[in-house]
C-alpha cells in the first residue's frame, strides 16, 4: 500500500483505528465499487514463438486475453456528527507504470486520481491500495499519427524478436488516459454514499511470515514474504503481501481463503520491503519476465519452486487470519 503525501503521512496511519475505538469522534464509512476496462495483460511466456523462432524468456509484452480485476473501489471515513471526510482510501490493481517521458518522478494515474479526491472532499490523506497487478499495465490507446519507414522498421523487428510490443505513446496520449480513469473514478464517487454507509466498531489485524526459501531455490535478499490482514467491521477486509503478486493470485487465494458473505474483500501488494515479483505455479512453468528478468533487479538469482509457490504463499494467509482470530479470542 503506497504512502500519502506530506503533510499526513505522520498522522493518516493513526487516525483510522483511534476513530474505530473511541478515542476520537466515531466514523461513517462508506464504500463503493464500479468497473472499468482501462488496463491490459502484459505477460508472455517464454515459450512462445514467433515464426520459426524461439526467443528468451525476460521478454515483457501484450497478452491481449487473461484476467484482470477491473474494480475501482473508493472508501471513505467520515465524522458521523458532521459528516466531515477524514481519510479516503482507494484501490484499483494497474501498474503506474506508463507515464511519459519514462525518466521522471511522477505520481502517475495515482496522482490523477488523488487530485480529483481532493477537489472533492479537501485537502485529506489519500491512501492509494495497488492490487495484485504483477501482470496488468495501462492499456493507453495512442492518437493516430504518421510513422516513418524507419520507425514502422524498428517496430517490425521488435515484433519478431519479442512478439506484440506495446505501442508507442506520447504525453498527450498518457494525460488523455489518466484524465480519463479519473473522470471514471469522479462519477464513482459522486454517487450517495448513504446508501453504503456503514459505521464499523471494530478494527482487527493479522500478520504472519515465511522466508523466501520456502518456494525460491537460491541466492535470495534478507527479507521475508509477510501476509497482513485488516479488517475494518463486518463490511471491508484488506489481504496484503509483501510482493508484486499476479493478478491471478486473486482467484487462488479466495479458493483458498473463501470471502465471507457481503464482505468487500481486497488484495493489496507492496506491503514493507517487497522481496520481487510473486508468479503463480503455472506462470513459474512458463517462465518470463515477472518469473526470471526481474531477478537482478531485485537481488534475487535462481529459481521458483513451481510445486511449492501456492502452498507455501496460501499458508502464509492463513496463518494471518488464524493469528487474527487468536487476537480477536484472546480480547473477547
Amino acid at each position: 500500500m503506497t504512502c500519502c503525501g506530506a503533510p499526513y503521512g505522520s498522522s493518516s496511519a493513526q487516525q483510522p483505528a483511534s476513530f474505530l475505538h473511541g478515542t476520537q469522534k466515531p466514523v461513517a464509512l462508506s464504500k463503493k465499487t464500479a468497473s472499468k476496462n482501462p488496463t491490459i495483460v502484459r505477460h508472455r511466456r517464454s515459450e512462445e514463438y514467433v515464426g520459426s523462432a524461439c526467443w528468451g524468456s525476460n521478454t515483457i509484452s501484450v497478452q491481449i486475453a487473461g484476467p484482470r480485476d477491473e474494480g475501482a473501489t473508493f472508501i471513505v471515513l467520515r465524522t458521523v456528527d458532521d459528516h466531515k471526510p477524514l481519510v479516503a482510501i482507494w484501490h484499483y490493481t494497474c501498474h503506474p507504470n506508463a507515464v511519459v517521458p519514462i525518466d521522471i518522478i511522477s505520481a502517475d494515474y495515482p496522482g490523477a486520481v488523488r487530485a480529483m479526491l481532493r477537489q472533492r472532499f479537501g485537502e485529506i490523506p489519500c491512501v492509494f491500495a495497488q492490487g495484485f497487478c504483477g501482470n496488468i499495465r495501462p492499456n493507453v490507446t495512442p492518437a493516430p499519427r504518421k510513422s516513418s519507414l524507419r520507425e514502422r522498421l524498428a517496430r517490425f523487428v521488435g515484433i519478431v524478436a519479442s512478439g506484440n510490443l506495446f505501442p508507442d505513446v506520447s504525453a498527450a496520449d498518457w494525460i488523455a488516459w489518466s484524465r480519463s480513469l479519473a473522470n471514471a473514478a469522479a462519477d464513482i464517487v459522486k454517487r450517495d454514499p448513504a446508501a453504503t454507509a456503514i459505521s464499523p466498531e471494530t478494527l482487527e489485524i493479522g500478520a504472519a511470515s515465511i522466508p523466501i526459501d520456502r518456494f525460491f531455490s537460491g541466492s535470495v535478499p534478507d527479507k521475508l514474504l509477510s501476509s497482513r490482514i485488516i479488517e475494518i467491521g463486518d463490511e471491508l477486509e484488506i489481504v496484503v503481501l509483501s510482493a508484486e503478486p499476479t493478478v491471478e493470485w486473486t482467484g487462488i487465494l479466495d479458493d483458498a481463503v473463501p470471502r465471507a458473505p457481503k464482505r468487500l474483500r481486497l488484495y493489496a501488494a507492496y506491503l514493507g520491503e517487497v522481496f520481487g515479483y510473486l508468479p503463480t505455479s503455472a506462470q513459474v512453468l512458463e517462465g518470463g519476465y515477472e518469473v526470471e528478468g526481474f531477478q537482478p533487479l531485485f537481488g534475487l538469482s535462481g529459481r521458483f519452486e513451481s510445486t511449492r509457490i501456492e502452498p507455501a504463499v496460501v499458508s502464509c494467509v492463513k496463518s494471518a487470519f488464524d493469528d487474527m482470530e487468536r487476537e480477536v479470542s484472546r480480547t473477547a
